[in-house]
């Protein structure tokens, strides 16, 4: 068993590969990924080419599909074996309270006594995309 959420399109550091805020509102994120440790190996690639399928029937107008592969102990080989591209390298950040990981979103909402125990790394992500 394997799972792909799609998400609009609303990481601000990606908007210069943007000509306009309409090219920008065709584009999705792949936000989540995930497979059960007993899935087959080849799960992830095989899903990811099945988001791609299902992209160009059902979403034809979306023209391109972003995600950030943004684990440093991932490298990116499902997206590679799914016929996504690399495209480019950013900085991620991640967000850890009392040790464990929270979202942007989260952090954002969080109140002013707790944003202050919040924990940043970064590490460099790679940017790959679907074109559809």
């Amino acid at each position: 068993m394997a799972l792909a959420s799609l998400s609009e399109m609303d990481i601000d550091a990606l908007n210069k590969y943007f000509p306009s805020l309409e090219a920008k509102k065709k584009a999705l994120v792949v936000s989540r990924v995930f497979a059960f440790d007993w899935a087959p190996r080849n799960s992830i690639s095989f899903l990811l080419g099945k988001v791609a399928a299902w992209l160009r029937t059902c979403r034809p107008k979306c023209n391109d599909c972003l995600r950030i592969q943004s684990q440093p102990r991932f490298n990116g080989a499902s997206y590679l074996a799914a016929n996504w591209l690399p495209f480019t390298e950013m900085p991620v950040r991640y967000f850890y309270l009392k040790n464990n990981y929270i979202t942007y979103r989260s952090l954002l909402s969080l109140p002013a006594d707790l944003k202050t125990q919040v924990v940043t790394s970064v590490t460099n992500s790679i940017l790959c995309v679907c074109l559809v």
